[in-house]
């Protein structure tokens, strides 16, 4: 982890901001220019706390004043922070802040009617996407861009590679997939081909497209999980906390590792049943589960890494007591 935060301040001191993005680009907006720019500043600031939060660099308060400050950003002047943000973001080794900047992205960018905005942000997406974690993701997200300006009204169908079924799906964007076809082709597709199809199985309703999207994760390449991972925690944050409480026992690992991040983004009260897979046999739930409790308590009581079974017990046994008292201490 010590050294997961380390590259992560590195890579935000280090990219710059795109020297091409206006930061007012036809928002229509009468502020003199240097209230635009301190407004771009302060923009960028709540950007990169977020993702200082979301790889563990603020904890407590301040930790949660910052995922508060990134919730609340809304409207189209924050849209060229959170670009940036995302080509910050595809650097980091850690799938969860590209997810939810560019969630916020893209939801602002599909309420706006405003096109120079949007070309801005096509055109400021990073292309230098080798070898980047999430460059993929990226591709995605600026194709997803000019398929709203209506650039290309084929660049939401994916192309198949020549077999039957893929040349069926051809025929019709992925959104009118169906559920048969969005499972095959988790098997055919990659690059960001492949990301759309992981993302319609975060975005249906339906109980069988949380287990698909969780089948998938160990389907697709290694360089593609921790993306899948994300898109999972990100669908079960819309769920309620009786249904996450059940997430949080699923018989799926995987499902019982996203709930316990799912918990963490939605500040659910779910403390206690967290705690209870410190000792789970996987672990990334257990992993996970030690996350969480940490970034929304502001306490480490461990384990340590490389910690022995032994130690994730006592540590559960730790985390366990602290609620049980902390609930007694706020108790009316």
């Amino acid at each position: 982890m010590p050294r997961l935060l380390f590259l992560s301040a590195v890579v935000m001191l280090l990219l710059p901001s795109e020297p091409g993005f206006s930061q007012n680009a036809g928002t229509g907006s009468t502020a003199s220019g240097a209230n635009k720019s301190a407004n771009s500043s302060r923009y960028d600031k709540i950007v990169d706390r977020f993702i200082q939060y979301d790889v563990g660099q603020l904890r407590g308060a301040e930790g949660q004043k910052a995922y508060a400050d990134f919730r609340a950003l809304n409207g189209e002047e924050a849209i060229p922070a959170l670009v940036r943000g995302v080509n910050r973001a595809a650097a980091i080794n850690n799938s969860c802040p590209i997810i939810l900047i560019s969630n916020k992205l893209q939801s602002l960018l599909a309420q706006t009617k405003n096109r120079r905005l949007l070309e801005s942000a096509s055109a400021n997406i990073s292309r230098d996407t080798a070898g980047l974690p999430y460059g993929s993701y990226l591709n995605s997200i600026r194709e997803s861009i000019d398929t709203q300006l209506g650039r290309s009204l084929k660049k939401n169908v994916l192309r198949g590679g020549g077999s039957i079924s893929q040349l069926r799906r051809a025929n019709k964007p992925v959104k009118e997939w169906s559920y048969e076809d969005l499972v095959e082709a988790v098997g055919q597709e990659k690059d960001a081909a492949l990301v759309r199809v992981l993302e319609q199985l975060k975005d249906r309703k339906g109980s069988k497209y949380t287990d698909a999207l969780a089948d998938a994760i160990e389907r697709v390449a290694a360089d593609v999980k921790p993306l899948a991972r994300g898109l999972l925690a990100q669908r079960l944050m819309r769920m309620t906390d009786r249904t996450l409480e059940a997430k949080l026992k699923n018989q799926n690992a995987e499902v019982r590792a996203a709930a316990a991040r799912a918990v963490g983004y939605k500040e659910s009260p779910l403390l206690m049943e967290v705690a209870a897979l410190l000792s789970d046999r996987s672990p990334l739930a257990a992993t996970n589960a030690k996350t969480t409790l940490v970034k929304l308590t502001g306490e480490d009581l461990g384990p340590p890494e490389n910690a022995s079974f032994s130690q994730w017990f006592a540590a559960k046994q730790r985390w366990e007591k602290f609620l049980a008292d902390n609930k007694k201490t706020n108790a009316p």
